[in-house]
């Protein structure tokens, strides 16, 4: 499988809406990204647990985890998940399952199909977490890749906050 989805943050930045991102994509036929940002979790050490997957199975829904558990309640989940296929289809992934609130859907019907959603929920409770992505495409040359990141609260936070994008 090709497709890849990632994960990438940066502890205790500057809030604010003058931010600047530059994302450079060398040899890519496809590509969707988002930018959003968090404020209430850790400055340092805010990752705590990831898990990745990956698939092509047509048919099967985009499945990430389960994580190993949180290590402490009141974290924040960002999962996403992202399709590719040849076929050039108009693939629509879904917002991910239960509990999570819809950052970013994506779908695309040029050369490559592709689609992809980002997701977060906030957890009062220690646990592991996963998210399934349903999505609508069937064909051979299906693929699809997901992935999901927990982040600490910082301990003299009053709770983290609903993420906003850039």
């Amino acid at each position: 499988v090709t497709n890849r989805s990632n994960i990438f943050y940066k502890e205790n930045a500057a809030g604010g809406a003058s931010h600047q991102i530059t994302v450079t994509f060398v040899g890519l036929r496809s590509c969707a990204w988002t930018a959003f940002e968090i404020s209430g979790a850790k400055i340092s050490g805010a990752l705590d647990q990831t898990a990745s997957n990956k698939g092509n199975t047509p048919g099967t829904d985009a499945s990430v985890g389960p994580s190993s558990a949180t290590t402490q309640a009141n974290e924040i989940v960002i999962a996403g998940a992202g399709t590719r296929a040849d076929s050039g289809a108009n693939i629509n992934m879904s917002a991910a399952s239960s509990g999570y609130t819809n950052v970013f859907t994506e779908s695309d019907a040029l050369t490559w199909g592709t689609g992809g959603s980002v997701d977060y929920k906030i957890v009062a409770a220690t646990g592991t977490q996963s998210a399934t992505y349903s999505h609508n495409d069937t064909g051979a040359s299906f693929e699809w890749s997901a992935v999901l990141a927990t982040f600490m609260e910082a301990a003299s936070s009053s709770g983290i906050v609903r993420p906003h994008s850039l």
